[in-house]
């Protein structure tokens, strides 16, 4: 009879693997997971509080980690915030340039560029305007988007 001890276990093996796969598969939980203890003086429940609306507002959970970080951290270079989120670089970049895109971050022109936080306070106006305004366009545009609707489901009642 062989002796099981000498034999490699496939099958943890395999567990192993596919969990180590969805691990680093899935950014989501790498960046909630690892950036817990780089972040100093925010409780967990603010944290994820103030992440929640970041995302809420239209964010990435990784582009809100990111802005997040930056406002914590102070001016940054990219590779450092990839190495400290344990994020791939170009992951990191990507959201960076749709964060400037949004205004919500600035760069420096020195090589390598830092990166910082413009104010959560000015962000928020900036979404606070934006939302208002397109309150204000449906508002304004109600009637005659209920009227087509109402024109639309009449038409495909018809057809039926």
């Amino acid at each position: 009879m062989e002796n099981p001890l000498n034999k490699p276990n496939t099958s943890s093996f395999f567990l192993f693997s596919v969990h180590a796969w969805s691990n680093w598969s899935d950014a989501r939980m790498r960046v909630r997971n690892r950036i817990e203890g780089s972040l100093k003086g925010c409780g967990w429940m603010s944290r994820e509080w103030v992440l929640k609306t970041l995302v809420g507002l239209g964010l990435s959970e990784v582009e809100a980690e990111v802005y997040i970080f930056i406002a914590q951290a102070g001016p940054v270079k990219g590779r450092d915030i990839a190495e400290k989120l344990k994020l791939y670089k170009k992951l990191v970049y990507r959201s960076l340039k749709r964060l400037q895109a949004k205004g919500m971050v600035n760069t420096t022109f020195e090589r390598p560029a830092r990166f910082s936080a413009v104010s959560l306070e000015k962000i928020l106006g900036f979404f606070m305007k934006a939302k208002t305004e397109q309150a204000k366009n449906l508002q304004s545009n109600r009637e005659k988007l209920l009227s087509s609707w109402r024109s639309m489901i009449e038409k495909s009642s018809n057809n039926q």
